[in-house]
């Protein structure tokens, strides 16, 4: 084990570390793209693959609220206790960038210091913890980026911080790597969902007779049916688990608010299983478990009354239906069961259903093959950290 050194982290800072910028929503729409909460949710790395909205700048914010490539970002605010203080990394963008008001930028000195090591330092439990002793909870979660800088860090030597975050980010580029495939292996799968089910052109649609569904979807095939979630699938919240009982290293994969937050060593659901996030700035995301897990409170598990009905068809019809639409709240967005239930959808019978889910199937057994190879990667990955960032394992030379 290597004892580092100690380090105020804001003593590693090239510039004081500042607030975004506030945009109301009015003006927004063109200008520079910004980083909003959402990105630091769904993003731990942001660069160019990131779709940003975009904002004008007055003189003074071109001046000192853009972001440089290796900028750490920290959530300044958070609706829920887990997200305050959760730290992501600009990567750098063809066009120049900015954040919000919502969050913390802390710039680096590189005469000092490999910004990804930091990165890494903080989505590592010891980080965590050190980000959570400075949280205050008030109407909402929240940190100040004067206390960010007052936190006491591991401050290894800078060759050693660049071989760590090296070996660290070559899991992260293979992870995004097979993200991308299976983004893409599930947009051909959605695709196929909407030919069919959306634009009716399914096999066989030819010699089918068209009707007026009474509805605002207008004409539908006959024999389908305009129904409701809550008609067809069985919504539930999932189970509240304090964050104490959350680690790096248990079985089963701990799904919160729109990603896996850690392990646990119990769960709640069995097989592959459709969520939808209910609370917080990613409220109405569709989103799956990979298999097995523990869904936290902050997701509903979405499966059919109809057990003939797989996932795959289920998972594509959240995708293909308007459930921002059922989204309440200002203070915290939020969606509830009583709302979803009352979301439509076009049902076919049960014979297309099948169809769809024996073509989908496929591209989805390859896209779970890559999940799979991320789960293991992301295991090593997040085995590794807390063990590189502190000392406690040494790199081999």
């Amino acid at each position: 084990m290597t004892v580092f050194q100690k380090i105020k982290f804001g003593d590693l800072y090239s510039t004081p570390s500042r607030n975004g910028v506030s945009k109301p929503s009015r003006i927004r729409g063109a200008g520079y793209p910004m980083v909003n909460m959402g990105e630091i949710f769904k993003y731990s790395r942001i660069d160019d693959s990131v779709d940003m909205e975009l904002v004008p700048l007055s003189d003074i914010e071109m001046g000192n609220s853009f972001l440089e490539n290796g900028d750490l970002l920290f959530a300044r605010q958070s609706l829920v206790l887990e997200g305050a203080g959760k730290c992501s990394i600009f990567l750098g963008n063809s066009t120049k960038t900015t954040f919000e008001s919502h969050l913390i930028r802390a710039r680096l000195d590189i005469n000092k210091t490999e910004s990804q090591f930091y990165y890494y330092y903080f989505t590592s439990s010891p980080g965590k913890t050190k980000i959570r002793s400075i949280v205050n909870q008030v109407a909402a979660a929240g940190i100040r980026g004067s206390d960010l800088a007052k936190l006491v860090v591991d401050f290894p030597n800078l060759p050693t911080q660049t071989n760590i975050a090296s070996v660290l980010s070559a899991y992260d580029d293979l992870i995004e790597n097979n993200e991308r495939r299976i983004k893409a292996l599930e947009e051909i799968a959605q695709l196929l969902y909407t030919e069919w089910f959306v634009k009716f052109k399914f096999p066989g649609h030819e010699k089918v007779k068209m009707i007026e569904s009474g509805t605002e979807y207008g004409m539908v095939p006959e024999g389908w049916e305009v129904t409701t979630f809550g008609n067809t699938l069985d919504i539930k919240y999932g189970k509240t688990l304090p964050t104490s009982k959350i680690s790096e290293v248990e079985k089963y994969e701990v799904y919160g608010a729109g990603g896996i937050i850690g392990y646990y060593n119990q769960k709640n659901v069995d097989t592959k299983t459709a969520l939808i996030t209910c609370r917080g700035n990613g409220s109405g995301t569709v989103w799956r478990t990979f298999g097995e897990g523990f869904v936290t409170n902050n997701s509903f598990t979405v499966n059919s009354k109809n057990k003939r009905v797989a996932f795959e068809f289920v998972y594509s019809c959240l995708k293909g239906c308007n459930i921002a639409g059922s989204i309440s709240g200002s203070a915290q967005p939020q969606i509830t069961i009583e709302n979803i239930n009352f979301v439509k959808y076009i049902l076919p019978p049960v014979e297309f259903i099948v169809a769809f889910v024996n073509k989908a199937k496929q591209l989805y057994e390859l896209s779970d093959d890559l999940l799979k190879q991320n789960q293991n990667l992301s295991k090593t990955r997040d085995l590794l950290i807390p063990q590189l960032v502190t000392g406690r394992r040494e790199l081999k030379q």
